[in-house]
């Protein structure tokens, strides 16, 4: 049985921060369905439509528009019309990702199944469905951090989104083989997990 949707305060920001990506109405608007996934993959979305609609403003792309943004099989989906290659790309990124965090903290998970459903859970949520009441600023916060971090791993490989998720999941020597999407978890994980991508990027280490 799948819990109640994404918290509103959460959803408010997203609409009223990416109207052109996210409209109230119209044609292929979320009016219709909404969001259907839990407050754990606010970061996601968010880092996903920031960096959507950054690219489509600076380049002058055609808009891509959300119909539905849900949780499906375990995993996140982001169902869109329009938009170019960038978008899909950054679209499957954060849809990789989301199995690899846990839809209702936003803890390094992985997919799991319990009464027939699949859903993507970090090790205390694997067992119990209580979450805190969400704080808006501290999601904020995270899904700014995700943005760049995101952003510049994309970079790093070349908008390669399957090369991005791997890496952002696999173990790095350099964070004591906790991954760049665990070490962001820690004091200091965001400037720790930018370090080392800026490493990476002047060839220093891998």
């Amino acid at each position: 049985m799948r819990e109640t949707p994404i918290d509103k305060n959460l959803e408010s920001i997203l609409c009223s921060q990416y109207p052109k990506l996210l409209p109230a109405q119209g044609h292929g608007c979320l009016q219709l369905f909404g969001f259907e996934c839990q407050d754990g993959w606010f970061g996601l979305i968010y880092a996903a439509c920031d960096l959507i609609q950054q690219h489509i403003d600076h380049t002058g792309s055609e808009q891509a528009i959300a119909s539905q943004i849900k949780e499906k099989f375990g995993g996140l989906r982001f169902y869109y019309h329009g938009g170019d290659d960038y978008v899909a790309t950054m679209v499957d990124l954060v849809e990789r990702l989301s199995e690899s965090i846990c839809e209702l903290c936003g803890a390094p998970g992985c997919i799991h199944e319990r009464d027939g459903w699949l859903s993507a859970r970090c090790q205390h949520h694997e067992k119990y469905s209580e979450t805190s009441p969400p704080d808006s600023s501290a999601w904020l916060r995270q899904g700014e951090s995700l943005t760049e971090v995101l952003e510049a791993a994309l970079a790093l490989f070349a908008l390669n989104s399957t090369q991005t998720s791997r890496w952002l999941v696999s173990p790095a020597r350099a964070f004591g083989m906790k991954s760049p999407v665990e070490q962001l978890q820690e004091h200091n994980g965001f400037h720790d997990v930018m370090t080392l991508i800026g490493r990476i990027e002047y060839g220093v280490l891998r």
